[in-house]
C-alpha cells in the first residue's frame, strides 16, 4: 500500500494515512472493524507515566497497527532522558520483532537517537526483502538542517516531512527515503504533496 501521509492525528485521515493513537484511543478503536492504518505508543512527553507494557504489545500485534510510535528522545519533556531512553528501547524492541517501523520524535536529541541506532545495524535503509517498509526508524516531522539530514540518513534513518521543513534538508533526501506528514497541521495531505 502506498503511505501518503505517514504520521496524522487527524481522525478522519485517509486511504493510505498512518493515524497516530495513544494506548487508550488505540485500546478503544482497535476493538471495532474499523479499517486503516495506526500507530500506536508511547511519546516521550508520557515516558514518566506507568506504561502498560502488555497492552502496547497485545496492540501492536493487529494487522491495521502499521507502526509503533511516536515514540523517541525530547530533552524538553518532563521525564529525565534515562527513562525516555529506556521507554524508546523497549519500543525499538517491539518493533524490531514485530518487523514494523518506528515513527521517531526527536527533539534535541540527535546525537543520542544515532547513538542508539547503531545498536540495531539491522534496520535496514532500503525496506525488507517481503516489500514492505519493516524494521526502520523514520524521523518525523523533521526540520533540522542539510548537515543532519545527511547524517542521519547515512546511519540508514528515513525523513518525514511536513508543513514546516528545510528546503535543503528535503532536496538532500532520496525520494526512496523520504515521507510526508500532516501530523497536527491544517494542511490536507494534498497541500503538503505540493511542497514535499
Amino acid at each position: 500500500m502506498l503511505i501518503r501521509d505517514i504520521h496524522t492525528h487527524h481522525t478522519d485521515a485517509g486511504t493510505g494515512s498512518v493515524r497516530n493513537l495513544t494506548l487508550p484511543e488505540a485500546e478503544r478503536l482497535l476493538q471495532t472493524d474499523v479499517e486503516g492504518l495506526f500507530s500506536v505508543g508511547i511519546h516521550p512527553w508520557d515516558a514518566h507515566k506507568p506504561v502498560n507494557w502488555a497492552l502496547l504489545e497485545r496492540l501492536a500485534v493487529d494487522p491495521r497497527v502499521f507502526a509503533i510510535g511516536e515514540c523517541g528522545l525530547d530533552k524538553g519533556a518532563q521525564a529525565p532522558l534515562p527513562l525516555q531512553t529506556d521507554v524508546f528501547l523497549r519500543q525499538i524492541d517491539l518493533a524490531r520483532r514485530l518487523d514494523k517501523p518506528v515513527i521517531v520524535h526527536c527533539v534535541r536529541c540527535f546525537n543520542e537517537l544515532m547513538a542508539l541506532k547503531r545498536q540495531f545495524p539491522d534496520s535496514p535503509a532500503a525496506g525488507n526483502p517481503k516489500g514492505n517498509l519493516g524494521f526502520c526508524f523514520v524521523v518525523h516531522g523533521f526540520r533540522g538542517k542539510p548537515q543532519l539530514a545527511e547524517q542521519l540518513l547515512k546511519q540508514g534513518f528515513y525523513l518525514s516531512f511536513g508543513e514546516k521543513f528545510n528546503a535543503e534538508s528535503l532536496q538532500k533526501t532520496p525520494i526512496g527515503r523520504r515521507f510526508r506528514e500532516t501530523d497536527e497541521s491544517d494542511m490536507t495531505i494534498d497541500e503538503i504533496e505540493l511542497l514535499v
